[in-house]
């Protein structure tokens, strides 16, 4: 609907109707504002529905589809998106996004649908791209954190664990002596806070040679160290009073273990920052009216500084799964393709 010359209303949905899922309907609805400054600004609400995985799917079918506790067999996802585009010239252009989020989650316990808990985010991401001669740079920051993780009260029995956040938490991990481990933090796990990209791309020699420079800096996994600083307190403030002999050794020896493992990872720097660069050069020429050859060269994490995180499913033993990490190696390689036109 277009309310003047600068500014409409946009209404769309989609609605689907799954054999092994109830109905599902997204609706969305967006604003659109262009203002006299060779700049636009967008409001955008939304709701979509996710469907479990196909194996979940099918199980979940199997079993005559029991519903969860909430009655319902999709996660939700509501949203607020605010976003301003502004062309600063013909070679500099800025684009900002920030939004909210609301979601119902919803896991699968190999035969219902449980409703797990509410989840609202804010995310942030600022976005540029300049162009000078036969040069383009983009350069991209996002930063996104947890406002409020409230777990089901239901899965609270000590025996339930998630691995969205550690912000609400309460699960007894396997172990000779269990500890309690309790809500810490209020950030994602497997995920970083904030995390920036370069690209750089330039064109010589009639655009008949190109050289391509990409990095991205991952910081502040502060969601996925909160598991360690869990259980830190959880030995901490573990009362020894009235364990036995044998019992206080077994716990002397998992805390020692824990610890030692603790410091490995600290010594790593592992959870602070994770940058990675790649490189590549790529000539092309042709051979003939109908054909061209392309040769690239290329590099891929051309420092060695790029790792690969496990991810925690939730903590289940009396260790974090945290230390578990790999550096990944330097590789390069070449490509070369033909194309017939």
């Amino acid at each position: 609907y277009e309310l003047n010359s600068n500014s409409h209303i946009v209404y769309a949905h989609r609605l689907d109707f799954p054999e092994i899922s109830d109905r599902m309907f997204a609706p969305r609805l967006s604003w659109i504002r262009d203002l006299p400054d060779e700049s636009t600004i967008r409001v955008s609400a939304q709701r979509s529905l996710r469907m479990m995985p196909l194996r979940a799917q099918y199980l979940f079918d199997k079993y005559d589809r029991v519903q969860s506790t909430t009655g319902k067999d999709h996660e939700s996802l509501d949203s607020l998106e605010i976003g301003y585009t502004k062309v600063v010239n013909d070679n500099l252009l800025l684009d900002v996004n920030a939004f909210y989020n609301d979601s119902d989650t919803v896991g699968y316990t190999g035969k219902d649908l449980q409703f797990l808990g509410d989840l609202q985010i804010f995310g942030l991401e600022v976005q540029t791209k300049v162009h000078w001669g036969k040069t383009e740079l983009a350069l991209n920051h996002s930063y996104i954190d947890v406002l409020d993780m409230t777990l089901n009260a239901d899965l609270k029995t000590g025996g339930n664990r998630n691995n969205i956040s550690f912000s609400d938490y309460f699960y007894r991990p396997s172990g000779a002596v269990p500890l309690l481990l309790e809500s810490y933090g209020n950030s994602l796990n497997n995920w970083s806070t904030h995390s920036s990209r370069l690209l750089l791309t330039s064109r010589f020699m009639d655009d008949r040679l190109v050289a391509h420079l990409s990095a991205r800096l991952n910081w502040d996994y502060e969601g996925s160290y909160d598991e360690v600083e869990m259980y830190q307190r959880a030995y901490d403030t573990f009362d020894t009073s009235g364990l036995d002999s044998d019992t206080l050794s077994a716990f002397e020896a998992q805390r020692t273990d824990f610890e030692r493992e603790r410091a490995l990872l600290d010594a790593e720097d592992a959870y602070q920052r994770d940058i990675r660069f790649n490189g590549s050069l790529s000539y092309r020429w042709e051979t003939k009216q109908d054909s061209e050859v392309v040769a690239s060269l290329f590099v891929e994490n051309l420092f060695g500084s790029q790792k690969r995180y496990h991810v925690s499913t939730g903590s289940g033993s009396s260790d974090p799964a945290r230390p578990a990490f790999l550096e990944e190696p330097t590789s390069g390689g070449c490509r070369i393709s033909v194309k017939y036109h």
